[in-house]
Parts: C-alpha cells; sequence; structure tokens
C-alpha cells in the first residue's frame, strides 16, 4: 500500500470529523443524507427493523442497548406562553427572586429551554426524572472550554414569573426567539461508539449494517432530543467531559489508538503538503500521554460512561439560533446525578468549540 493510501485507511480508522462534516455531516435539524422525517420510535418497530435487516438473533443485545429518548419538533411561536409552560427560546420562567444565571465572570447567560416535567410524565422517559418541576438551561460562551452553563430544576408550586434580563448592571441578554415544543417518542443507538458499532458489526457480518444504523438517525426537520443517546455520531463527546475532569483536555482524541504498535503506525504517518511540507498528524511528544490512556483504559471507559446525554438543540430558524457550522449544542448529566434528580453539574458542548 502506498504512503498516501496507508495514511487515507489510519485516517478512516480514526474518524476525521472535520472532513466528514465537510462531506456532508450534520447540519440544523439532520445527519448528511440521512434527512428524513420518520424515525424509530419504540421497541416494536425495532424488533420489525431487526427482522427486516437480518439482526432478529441480536435482539437481546440491541434492546439493552436503545435508549428512548424524546424527539422535539418546533410546534408554532410562543410569545404568548402562559407562565410555567414548555418552551424553547425567549425569557424564562424562575421562582421569584431568582437572580439571571451568570458564567464564573460575571456574564450572563443565555436562556435556551425550559421543559415542565409534568408534560414528559406519561412518556417512555418519564422514569428517569423527577416527576414534577421545571428544567431551565442556560449556557455561555459557546467558545469557551468548558462553556459556562448552568440547569435549574424550579420545584412544583414555585411561584414563577418570567425573569428579565441584567440590563444597567452587565451586558444586555439578547434573547432566542420563542418558540412551543412537540415530544414525540423515539430509540437511540449509541452510533457514536465507534468502538461498540465496529465489534457489532464484526460479530454480524451477514446483517444489513448500514439500513440498521440509518434507522436510528433522528428525523429531519427536528428541533432537538430530550435524553437517549447523543444524537451526534463522529466523535463521543462524552470524553471531551471526562478529559477536561481530569485535567487531560484534548488528549481523548488519542483513545484511538488500541496498542502501543498501533501508535508506532500512526507515529509514521505522514503525507507532503502543498509547498513541500511534511506533515505529521501524531508525535512522540504524546508517547507519555498514550502510555497513560493505554494503562488506564477501563477507568477511562468507566468515567466516560457516566455521562449522560440529557438534552440537545440544533441550530434552527424558528429560534433565530446558529451555532458555528449551523451545529448544537448538547447538555450532558452525570447519571448518577440523573438518578438523583441533581443538576448542578450539567456540562454542554458542541461539536466545534
Amino acid at each position: 500500500m502506498s504512503i498516501l493510501g496507508h495514511i487515507g485507511k489510519v485516517w478512516r480508522e480514526i474518524g476525521n470529523a472535520r472532513q466528514k462534516r465537510k462531506l456532508g455531516g450534520p447540519a440544523a435539524g439532520g445527519m448528511g443524507n440521512h434527512r428524513r422525517a420518520t424515525w424509530l420510535a419504540d421497541g416494536a418497530q425495532l424488533d420489525t427493523l431487526l427482522e427486516r435487516t437480518g439482526y432478529t438473533e441480536c435482539a437481546g443485545e440491541l434492546h439493552r442497548a436503545a435508549r428512548p429518548c424524546l424527539h422535539l419538533f418546533e410546534a408554532g411561536a410562543a410569545e404568548q406562553a402562559v407562565i410555567g409552560a414548555t418552551r424553547f427560546g425567549g425569557l424564562p420562567d424562575l421562582p421569584l427572586e431568582t437572580e439571571w444565571p451568570r458564567a464564573p465572570d460575571d456574564a450572563p447567560l443565555l436562556f435556551y429551554a425550559q421543559i415542565a416535567l409534568r408534560d414528559v410524565a406519561e412518556t417512555p422517559v418519564a422514569g428517569l426524572l423527577p416527576e414534577t418541576g421545571l428544567l431551565s438551561f442556560f449556557a455561555g460562551d459557546l467558545q469557551a472550554d468548558p462553556i459556562p452553563v448552568m440547569v435549574l430544576l424550579s420545584p412544583q408550586g414555585s411561584e414563577l414569573c418570567r425573569c428579565q434580563p441584567p440590563g444597567d448592571d452587565g451586558p444586555d441578554v439578547e434573547p432566542l426567539k420563542p418558540v412551543s415544543v412537540r415530544f414525540e417518542p423515539g430509540l437511540t443507538l449509541p452510533l457514536f461508539d465507534r468502538g461498540w458499532m465496529e465489534a457489532f458489526e464484526a460479530g454480524n457480518p451477514d446483517g444489513n449494517h448500514d439500513a440498521l444504523t440509518e434507522a436510528f438517525w433522528p428525523p429531519f426537520p427536528v428541533l432537538g432530543q430530550f435524553l437517549g443517546h447523543s444524537s451526534w455520531s463522529d466523535d463521543d463527546l462524552r470524553a471531551r467531559i471526562l478529559f477536561q475532569e481530569i485535567g487531560r483536555p484534548g488528549q481523548e482524541r488519542l483513545r484511538i489508538f488500541e496498542s502501543w504498535e498501533h501508535w508506532e503506525r500512526g507515529k509514521a504517518m505522514e503525507s507532503k503538503l502543498r509547498g513541500g511540507m511534511i506533515y505529521r498528524p501524531w508525535s512522540a511528544r504524546d508517547d507519555d500521554n498514550v502510555r497513560w490512556i493505554l494503562d488506564h483504559r477501563e477507568v477511562i471507559g468507566e468515567g466516560v460512561n457516566r455521562w449522560q446525554s440529557l438534552l440537545s438543540i440544533e441550530s434552527n430558524a424558528a429560534m433565530n439560533l446558529w451555532i458555528n457550522d449551523a451545529n448544537a449544542i448538547y447538555f450532558f448529566i452525570d447519571s448518577d446525578d440523573l438518578r438523583a434528580g441533581i443538576f448542578s453539574r450539567v456540562r454542554a458542548l458542541t461539536t466545534q468549540n
């Protein structure tokens, strides 16, 4: 194999997300060429899909891996929405005397969404959440790392008011356009978990893997997703959170190397750029980092799996929300915190911050 062919093969193995975006990656509400108005809604539809794609013998594994979610659809403007109603954009409804949430540098955060938990009480995700209350999502500078974020749970019975953004005491906050939201149940697979997907495909070579995974793409157009597995498929965004937590930001990119031999092959990669410059994406500068990651793979995996997708909101015209290259904002929560109804440690990411 030529050196260019070798480089191409390795890049395919590690999943160059930037190239995938250029070739038709996620856009507002959709995933490249997989845009459609239908989606997988429940276990019965999953069984039908498994029969059609040749995976009936794997039903147990796939049912265990699948997680319920709610797909979020825009349902009209919400300028006149009642206090405490589920709504994206606009101004937040918060308990009286609540101060506008701010970042550590005192900059006011932007309000993204509020979800009245009574609205999801009869849905497949109800058992994952407190039964009542109003969940409100705020985030700050999307280019910051980490992004400042605050999620507030206002208890049922709180006296709410439409909170006004700070004025004279700080920078103005330009609210997003308010929109109403419709929930539709769905199922998700961990499509971002490249290792799990590759192992599943290798262990079941006779099935129609493309048809199986395509059925799990989110519908289009869609405003976002509540709970379930994250819809972003190129990288495991949760790894970025963990590596920030452990003081190794950016090193999550090195997890693609499964052995020291694999790393040595990666360091041998090179290509000639225009002008004759030689580009080497990996170097011995990361030897110690790769050794640490290889020695702690199990602990890292457990740490990554602690994080659960809570809410994603796509760039969309209804809210006048545009993030980077028409991407989404993703809110993640520690799974133990979710079970306990604690929302004080939620993290937010975009795919290009």
